[in-house]
């Protein structure tokens, strides 16, 4: 009970991406261990998208607009400073499996969150969510990070 309530007060764990190389991205997608390279990011309007190659199973989108204190993601994100962006208000999350004609979204609050942080032209990011398919099929994703390699960055 002790560590529960300590950890409650604490807050969430700061993102840690470990040793990941430039441009990598390891999660958990239902279960399963899911690792991509290609992951790049570039600014979106006030905020970020976030995109992976297709690779290892499946490709992802993340977009972020707005952090939990409703803050434009752009003007957030300084040098070293972490964010979390919690799903909805223009942010959210597309996962496409590989070979298939079904993508999944997460475009709510409750659906998850991403914890993003700049390091010169690299976006680190911790992100977990859980999202729907059109037929309402889900796949979730845990435990996911990355270093996003910048396009077109000043």
């Amino acid at each position: 009970m002790l560590i529960l309530l300590l950890s409650l007060a604490c807050g969430p764990r700061p993102c840690d991406v470990g040793d990941l190389a430039s441009g990598s991205l390891l999660a958990t997608v239902d279960g399963l261990s899911w690792s991509a390279t290609g992951a790049s990011w570039s600014e979106s309007g006030d905020g970020v998208q976030i995109i992976t190659a297709d690779e290892g199973g499946w490709r992802l989108t993340l977009v972020a607009q707005l952090t939990a204190d409703g803050e434009a993601v752009l003007g957030a994100l300084e040098d070293g400073k972490e964010v979390e962006v919690p799903m909805g208000s223009g942010s959210f999350a597309a996962l496409y499996p590989s070979g298939e004609s079904i993508s999944y979204a997460a475009k709510e609050a409750e659906d998850g969150q991403v914890r993003l942080r700049r390091e010169g032209d690299e976006l680190q990011a911790c992100f977990e969510f859980t999202a729907t398919a059109a037929d309402e099929s889900i796949a979730t994703l845990d435990g996911g990070t990355l270093r996003a390699a910048c396009v077109g960055c000043p």
